[in-house]
């Protein structure tokens, strides 16, 4: 449920129940930033957070199995420890999930080579954004996903 305070900035086109986040960054100040964006604009029911690839995809799991809700988006950066971001995005194809066909993966990262966002987007990234997150940003990525109150469009080039 959306915050009361945040009710008149919140887009009419804006789920009721928020969205759930999961951030994948294994940088401690840029979780710290990003949570908070994402809770000065009212957009999130839950965020939960992932110091790697590999444990973002066991937090997905746990998803699958009911343990907490399926990320309608995940912000994901791509160079970290254990699993980097592209090697996460290899997995995800394979990962058997509800509705992973709905979940929109953001890329949010310091640096970006040309060659790793085409790649990224041909893995079914929905956008490349530079860090750290921002209010407006975030604005354009919900807007973009959640236009004139319709259903999310459909994602990930997966399985």
């Amino acid at each position: 449920m959306i915050p009361a305070r945040f009710e008149e900035s919140v887009p009419p086109f804006m789920p009721a129940r928020g969205l759930n986040f999961l951030l994948v960054d294994d940088d401690d100040i840029c979780l710290f930033i990003h949570r908070r964006v994402l809770e000065t604009t009212g957009y999130c029911n839950s965020a939960h957070s992932a110091s790697n690839g590999k444990t973002a995809l066991e937090i997905l799991q746990h998803a699958q199995a009911g343990a907490m809700p399926v990320p309608d988006v995940i912000l994901l950066d791509l160079d970290m420890p254990l699993m980097n971001g592209l090697a996460f995005l290899e997995a995800f194809k394979d990962l058997e999930c509800a509705n992973k066909r709905r979940i929109a993966i953001v890329l949010l990262t310091s640096s970006v080579s040309e060659s790793d966002k085409s790649y990224a987007m041909s893995m079914g990234v929905y956008q490349c954004l530079s860090k750290p997150l921002t209010q407006e940003n975030l604005n354009s990525v919900i807007q973009s996903l959640y236009n004139n109150g319709s259903s999310p469009p459909v994602m990930c080039a997966c399985r």
